[in-house]
This record gives structure tokens, sequence and C-alpha cells, in this order.
């Protein structure tokens, strides 16, 4: 994450987050990842597959290759629950 938003939120590199995708009404969740200051624009986070392709909406692809919309999913971040 860039480290003013970590800043932001009040976390901390190395703080844990759970990844949340609501696209087309359903609850999609990817837990307790770490946070990682990372030279990345403002408001974007940076994951690794396949670990967060719960997130990615089956519905959500390329009309053309139809390929998962992996790219480019909005997600919310919160706190890992202790």
């Amino acid at each position: 994450m860039n480290k003013e938003d970590i800043k932001k939120e009040g976390w901390k590199a190395g703080d844990f987050v759970d990844l949340y995708n609501h696209f087309g009404g359903e609850e999609r969740v990817a837990p307790h990842f770490m946070i990682v200051k990372y030279d990345i624009p403002k408001r974007c986070v940076a994951t690794y597959f396949p670990e967060t392709n719960v997130i990615v909406p089956l519905n959500k692809y390329d009309k053309r290759s139809k390929c998962p919309a992996s790219k480019n999913v909005l997600i919310t971040r919160k706190a890992t629950e202790v």
C-alpha cells in the first residue's frame, strides 16, 4: 500500500487487513493480508494471485478474451479481527 494511505487509515506496516469486494451485491473476502509499504499510487493496493482470486467476481470479465477482470477489482479494507 501507499505509505500515505497506510498512515491515513491509522495503520502501520505489518498490520493485517481483510480485503472485501462487493460487486453485484455479493460480499467476497480475502482474509488476513499483511500491510507492506510500497511505492504505489494512492488508493491502490497490489496483491498476489491466486491468494486473492476469491475477491475477483466470476461474472466480471473482458468481453473479448473472457479473462477475469483481476487487474481492476474495487475493494474495501478492514483491520483483521484478532
